[in-house]
């Protein structure tokens, strides 16, 4: 299994996670890096690129291959279902 990180951006200073998308598992881990521990959560298919939110909030996870971004929660670091479907290209 490969994984690619893409895009990964900065939050804010008192943010703990790294999110970094696992384009061959279709799951994205989370990182803390204060301790190095990690979870893992189910997105869509072949997650590619993290944008965060401007209040550090929800990170968007784009979705190549079905055309969707999954968001997560970043204060309860879970998946908020559905996940947006866009249109081809994401």
């Amino acid at each position: 299994i490969f994984s690619f990180l893409m895009k990964v951006e900065i939050v804010q200073a008192a943010s703990v996670y790294a999110y970094i998308p696992n384009s061959g598992s279709d799951t994205v881990s989370i990182i803390n890096t204060a301790d190095n521990s990690s979870t893992t959560v189910s997105v869509g298919d072949f997650p590619q690129g993290v944008g965060v939110s401007p209040t550090g909030d929800f990170a968007f996870i784009t979705n190549r291959d079905d055309n969707s971004v999954s968001v997560i929660n970043m204060v309860t670091n879970t998946v908020i279902n559905p996940a947006i479907t866009t249109g081809i290209g994401v």
